[in-house]
């Protein structure tokens, strides 16, 4: 049976209906709130320390401000990993554009626990200045825009721990679970430079990017891109040889080393009559 309501208890019904949603409205958002992935928690807290340390930085003269005068086109990382260890080892190659009106040193991050064996800037053997993870190298003449500048840093050591958004930039790990001993890098979010030497600035996409990592030829080697190549080199060792030719942010370029068994299937999808894909897995 309908009771027919006059306006004035129409009118409290729907005040209190509205009061009543933004209250649900509210533990909704307090939920999910709270349930935010702890990833999310990690980056942000991530960026506040990388925020707060920049901050601190500006009053030095080493503040890195010379990353941001030059344009990354293409990284290669030619580099020995074994899945027993994190220990690290290898060249890290970036080819760029100038920016600036001009430009007189080539600036990039690389933590400290990898020590520098030797860095080259446009084929020339060149000192460098290092403090704490800034890593600064003169140029021979100075630079315009629109030149190449191409910076070669021979490296090696043990990257540190934690850091990353879960985890560690760069870890070893071995589990009864898996069967396996594993080596690979997680440089979400900050953490790039804590294995390879790198420019940190999320608004400057790769170009383009290579990744050869040597190993023992019981593992297989993973990385961004497609395996162009498999090199069989001295000391029972392989090298997998990974190129990617997207656009790619610094902390998104891996790397993962086990004795991983290879897992491949084609995709024969309609708008390809006659071809298929190749979906290569590392299992």
């Amino acid at each position: 049976m309908n009771i027919p309501c006059d306006n004035k208890t129409k009118q409290i019904h729907m005040k209190k209906l509205l009061f009543l949603t933004f209250i649900l409205a509210s533990f909704g958002i307090k939920a999910q709130t709270e349930r935010t992935h702890p990833c999310a928690h990690s980056k942000i807290a991530a960026f506040k320390s990388q925020h707060a340390s920049n901050d601190n930085q500006k009053t030095t003269a080493f503040l890195p401000s010379h990353e941001k005068e030059y344009d990354v086109k293409f990284v290669h990382l030619n580099l020995n990993v074994e899945r027993t260890t994190k220990y690290i080892s290898g060249s890290g190659r970036t080819v760029a554009t100038v920016t600036a009106a001009t430009l007189d040193t080539f600036s990039c991050l690389l933590h400290l626990n990898l020590i520098i064996d030797s860095v080259r800037l446009n084929g020339v053997l060149k000192t460098y200045t290092r403090k704490d993870s800034v890593v600064k190298v003169k140029t021979t003449t100075t630079m315009t825009t629109g030149q190449t500048i191409d910076a070669l840093i021979y490296y090696h050591g043990t990257p540190p721990v934690g850091g990353s958004a879960i985890g560690s930039g760069f870890s070893n790990g071995n589990s009864t679970t898996w069967g396996n001993q594993c080596t690979w890098s997680l440089s979400e979010s900050l953490v790039a430079y804590h294995w390879w030497p790198c420019k940190q600035i999320l608004t400057d996409k790769i170009d383009s990017s290579w990744v050869f990592v040597t190993t023992d030829s019981l593992n297989k080697a993973g990385s961004n891109g497609l395996l162009k190549n498999v090199v069989v080199v001295p000391g029972g060792k392989k090298r997998y040889e990974w190129k990617s030719k997207h656009f790619i942010d610094y902390y998104l370029i891996s790397v993962a080393v086990a004795k991983y068994k290879e897992y491949d299937l084609y995709a024969k999808p309609m708008y390809l009559a006659g071809d298929s894909i190749l979906i290569q897995n590392y299992i």
